[in-house]
């Protein structure tokens, strides 16, 4: 979930409130499941070279110049940090999964 960014960013960034929808679509049951992916980190120039052409899912950057983003390829979620005036650089990999749906759910 992008509106809650994880450990990795700054925690004033995560939302203290949600809004809570009809269709079910806030019951944890069905939201994406992220499985950590450290074994990708070491492609991470050619995961770089992949985000490129890519439009982050997050974007946010700090008073100091720090930007943090987060990329979707595919199945895979790329996290990002790039200090001021520096390379971008992955810092974790993700593998998006989504639970199964249920036989009752429409």
């Amino acid at each position: 979930d992008v509106q809650a960014p994880g450990p990795l960013f700054p925690g004033s960034w995560t939302s203290s409130f949600g809004i809570k929808r009809s269709d079910g679509d806030n019951d944890i049951s069905r939201r994406a499941a992220l499985t950590a992916r450290r074994d990708y980190l070491s492609q991470s120039k050619t995961l770089l070279d992949a985000t490129r052409d890519a439009t982050p899912l997050f974007a946010r950057h700090t008073e100091d110049g720090m930007q943090y983003r987060i990329y979707k390829l595919g199945s895979i979620q790329v996290r990002t940090v790039q200090p001021w005036n520096l390379p971008e650089k992955v810092v974790m990999v993700f593998e998006v999964s989504r639970p199964p749906m249920s036989l009752g759910a429409a």
